[in-house]
């Protein structure tokens, strides 16, 4: 085939999809409604709810994302989200000045967008394109999303004090980026190799037959070689013992960033600090995905996601049990880098197992409980504090799920789709 493989381009446009949609809009928000709290006089109560109203809806509107990829592709999804989140930030811009106006554009109408424009849409374009590097492309493009965080904060921050203050401006710059996001995907994104008259890979697969549907490709990682429906899927009981485990990773950020910067207070240390914990905690990300990207492809994800949970549940017992600063920030690097490798493997293992025609509905379900249950967690954490005055049996309660689910995932393999779905199908 002497057409370039048109995967690698299609990756690093879903990169900047990330950097400018869900960077700009997932961080970039509470920046400018912290502007906005203080022109419109609102309380911290109102503050809370705009985030959670946001947080709500993207995870409501995920399974929906899952069924709209499903029934006209990924493109349209994508395009109909980045346009979605340009209207609404745009509305923010212009027109919003109350509380209901604030939960209406960024709650309902930002949130919804940057489930359709995200994560679920652009992880079923990759699916449809590559195999062999899956884990390598899901880890690169997930870094956009906190390449654009690393980027939004200060410089809406500039363009607001450069604006007097006008909380409104920044979020015209937020506008503009996600209408040129939406030209972008237009353009460039493509659903399939074959829109383009390409194979995934870029090379036919000659390691799998077509009269031997269950083989194994040959590789030291699982890839399954049929696609599973939708339903025998969700029934599947691995899926829910993987959605159990990235509950336990990824309700790390609910524990520690909603109630970071007050157990630090507790322990006696300074608000600056507590700053340093949480920028270890998020910065270190980029290593847990840099570290899948370079073993997921080599090395089955169930393992790599199983030793991420043991390493969790470790940081999240010292945490519990130490005061010392250098204790405390390097159980903040280790759980920054680790809970990034479980939100990647479940994203390469639902395709690997389940293969690409159900992968986009089951990322909307779980795209559902990656929301909420971390959620869930930092409320049920700020309650166990309330009650105890102690986040101790919060933390160890959590460390306990973390090897439960370490000593699960090394057997989450799936059996082969029912026999009788094969005949529908």
């Amino acid at each position: 085939m002497n057409q370039q493989f048109y995967g690698w381009k299609l990756t690093m446009v879903l990169w900047g999809l990330c950097v400018f949609v869900l960077g700009f809009t997932s961080y970039g928000g509470p920046v400018m409604n912290t502007f906005m709290m203080t022109e419109l006089h609102l309380d911290r109560k109102s503050l809370a709810l705009a985030g959670g109203a946001f947080s709500v809806c993207m995870g409501l509107v995920s399974p929906l994302a899952g069924y709209v990829v499903s029934r006209w592709g990924a493109r349209a999804t994508l395009s109909a989200g980045i346009l979605l989140a340009s209207l609404g930030s745009l509305a923010l811009a212009t027109v919003v000045n109350s509380v209901a106006g604030v939960m209406v554009a960024y709650g309902a109408i930002v949130g919804s967008a940057t489930a359709l424009g995200g994560q679920v849409p652009c992880n079923a374009v990759l699916s449809y394109w590559f195999k062999k590097r899956l884990a390598l492309v899901l880890a690169i493009v997930s870094t956009g999303t906190s390449v654009g965080g690393f980027l939004a904060s200060p410089l809406l921050t500039k363009v607001i004090m450069a604006a007097g203050g006008n909380w409104r401006a920044g979020w015209f710059v937020v506008a503009a980026t996600c209408a040129l996001a939406f030209i972008v995907s237009i353009l460039f994104v493509r659903n399939k190799p074959s829109d383009l008259g390409q194979v995934q890979d870029g090379i036919a697969d000659v390691g799998v037959h077509a009269d031997a549907p269950h083989a194994k490709p040959a590789s030291c990682v699982y890839k399954t070689a049929e696609d599973w429906i939708f339903r025998d899927a969700v029934r599947n009981p691995v899926f829910w013992i993987m959605i159990l485990s990235v509950g336990v990773s990824t309700s790390v950020w609910g524990i520690l960033v909603g109630h970071g910067m007050a157990f630090f207070n507790d322990l006696g240390h300074s608000p600056q600090q507590g700053a340093v914990f949480l920028s270890c905690l998020v910065s270190s990300g980029l290593g847990g995905k840099a570290l899948f990207a370079a073993l997921g492809d080599r090395i089955e994800p169930r393992f790599l996601w199983s030793a991420s949970l043991f390493a969790i549940a470790a940081a999240m017992l010292m945490v519990a049990n130490s005061t010392s600063l250098v204790e405390l920030y390097a159980c903040a690097i280790v759980l920054g880098a680790m809970a990034p490798v479980g939100m990647l493997s479940l994203f390469a293992l639902t395709a690997n197992y389940y293969g690409k025609t159900a992968y986009a509905s089951l990322m909307g379900v779980a795209g559902l409980f990656m929301v909420l249950l971390p959620s869930g967690v930092g409320f049920l954490a700020g309650m166990v504090f309330d009650h105890f005055g102690s986040y101790a049996l919060a933390f160890n309660t959590h460390a306990g799920f973390g090897i439960l689910a370490g000593l699960m995932m090394p057997f989450a393999i799936t059996a082969r789709q029912p026999v009788e779905s094969l005949e529908i199908a």
